[in-house]
């Protein structure tokens, strides 16, 4: 690239280091593609989002999984890019790792005038409270289902997962198929005990995980349906109610379910 252009994007897959170069040295290999009077990110504002302070005359080999892909991180954010691509960055850490990372993204949105665009074939990432997409009024939780049977006197489809069973309008899917199932934190509302004299079809016990505020009124709850994480938008009002907190037994209903794929 002409040393005189400021890079438009920086696609972020993994953690790639200069094996031969401590951590400084890497940011500073970023840092000089860039003209003084265009750098946006300085290579203190790179250590400090990423807390890589005391890494910085360490070589790679000497980093842990998660170590090495902060340091990698700040490399990308030094070369002042107008947009950071980050294309499934946790992919090849365990979950003690990514717990160990997930904050420091989360500082980059917040505190750089860079956009940032995240992608991540996990499903789970979608229902993590601590981040900004469970608290959007898009919230949804994405759920693998595989289709049990059909029920052509009321033209249905029944999807089982490990919390229960979910019914939909009827699908031409084979028995075995195993599909994707969209639900919006909106549509799914929170009783102590189970309904009987409701139209709601897709019910399914509940243990709230956690419970986070979204707004002034609202809170976000987050669900285990047999081990599976959902979403629930209530008002603030009704989950005191409720005396929700977690650990709490509830019952999730789910309005409605997209079927994806």
């Amino acid at each position: 690239m002409p040393p005189h252009r400021r890079p438009l994007g920086y696609v972020f897959q993994e953690a790639s280091l200069f094996p031969h170069l401590n951590v400084r040295k890497n940011l500073e290999y970023g840092l000089r593609r860039v003209p003084a009077d265009q750098r946006r990110v300085s290579l203190d504002n790179a250590v400090d989002l990423l807390d890589i302070g005391q890494l910085l005359m360490r070589k790679p080999r000497q980093l842990s999984g998660g170590e090495r892909q902060r340091a990698a991180i700040a490399r990308a954010l030094a070369v002042s890019p107008k947009l950071l691509l980050m294309d499934e960055p946790l992919a090849a850490l365990d979950v003690l790792r990514k717990q160990e990372i997930l904050p420091h993204l989360e500082s980059l949105h917040a505190r750089l005038d860079i956009p940032v665009i995240y992608v991540s074939h996990s499903p789970d990432m979608l229902t993590r409270v601590d981040l900004p997409l469970a608290r959007g009024n898009d919230a949804e939780a994405l759920i693998e289902a595989r289709v049990a049977k059909h029920d052509d006197t009321y033209a249905l489809t029944y999807l089982d997962f490990p919390g229960g069973r979910f019914t939909v309008a009827r699908k031409d899917l084979a028995v075995g198929t195993v599909v994707r199932l969209r639900v919006i934190a909106r549509d799914v509302s929170l009783t102590l005990a189970r309904q009987t004299d409701t139209s709601i079809l897709n019910i399914f016990p509940a243990i709230v995980d956690e419970i986070v505020p979204t707004g002034d009124s609202q809170v976000t709850v987050k669900l285990q349906v047999g081990g599976i994480p959902q979403l629930s938008r209530i008002t603030r009002k009704s989950a005191a109610l409720l005396e929700l907190q977690p650990g709490k037994s509830v019952y999730a209903q789910a309005k409605t379910v997209a079927l994806l794929a």
